[in-house]
């Protein structure tokens, strides 16, 4: 009988650890995604001789993930690039992609004030000229909400890729192949709650509406109804999702922990 009873408190005890480092792992996996979007990838790019980033806000301010109005005109993606020593960066090009077979959840605004960098733009890519050794170049490429009739919680949210390649050649000609991936994360909000009325009349048949005495009644709306819809619910309905799988885990453990305090009794 002690055998069974310390058999089931080692079941228990296993069981127990199972289900926590799962979870741990869950956990630390989720922070791990954040942080990477909050901070941005590392900088190595497979040489000490290039040097990329691409981020919001300011080289001394940087934030990898940004929340904007759906108005807001004044939005950018900045793209440092830094080629030291006394070689130069060919064939380079930076592809601005969406992630996971998503789109773009903005457009990017036409600017050409960078055209001694950028020798063509096309299909959310720009390609570079050959830069010398010695140089900083700042890329600033403006972007703003994808304004379509019917939109998704991708849209409203979702992280995008920035992704820098080329062929970096050293002071002694050998080549050395450069590349570096920085994720981006856009949100939108509308500080005007949109709203869509739609009023739905019906009216009764001619027939029903006449009175006992032969007189004919002008017809009448049966109802008329508002529909509201806010942007605003897509982002709820995802932090509803998170506290509900919280909860469940409190519960878990709870549970768990009675049952280890019963047989250890």
């Amino acid at each position: 009988m002690n055998k069974n009873k310390i058999l089931e408190k080692l079941l228990v005890i296993v069981l127990i650890f199972t289900l926590t480092f799962a979870n741990f792992a869950f956990v630390t996996k989720s922070y791990a995604s954040f942080a990477d979007t909050l901070f941005g990838e590392k900088s190595d790019t497979g040489s000490k001789d290039v040097e990329f980033d691409a981020y919001f806000g300011t080289e001394e301010e940087k934030a990898f993930s940004v929340i904007s109005d759906v108005n807001n005109e004044d939005l950018a993606i900045n793209m440092d690039l830094n080629i030291k020593g006394n070689g130069y960066l060919k064939d380079s090009k930076i592809q601005i992609l969406g992630t996971e077979d998503k789109e773009l959840n903005f457009n990017l605004k036409e600017k050409t004030e960078f055209e001694e960098v950028v020798k063509n733009f096309e299909d959310n890519t720009y390609y570079l000229n050959q830069i010398d050794g010695d140089s900083e170049v700042r890329i600033e490429v403006p972007i703003e909400y994808k304004n379509e009739e019917f939109i998704n919680e991708n849209q409203i949210s979702s992280d995008n890729k920035i992704v820098f390649s080329g062929t970096f050649v050293d002071n002694e000609g050998e080549e050395v192949e450069v590349s570096k991936e920085v994720t981006l994360n856009v949100s939108w909000k509308d500080e005007k709650e949109i709203n869509t009325e739609s009023e739905a009349t019906k009216y009764i048949d001619y027939g029903a509406n006449q009175s006992t005495d032969g007189k004919v009644a002008p017809p009448k709306p049966l109802r008329t109804g508002i529909l509201h819809i806010s942007i605003h619910g897509i982002l709820k309905r995802r932090q509803a999702s998170t506290k509900r799988f919280l909860a469940k885990w409190r519960k878990i453990w709870y549970i768990l922990y009675e049952i280890c305090f019963a047989l250890t009794a």
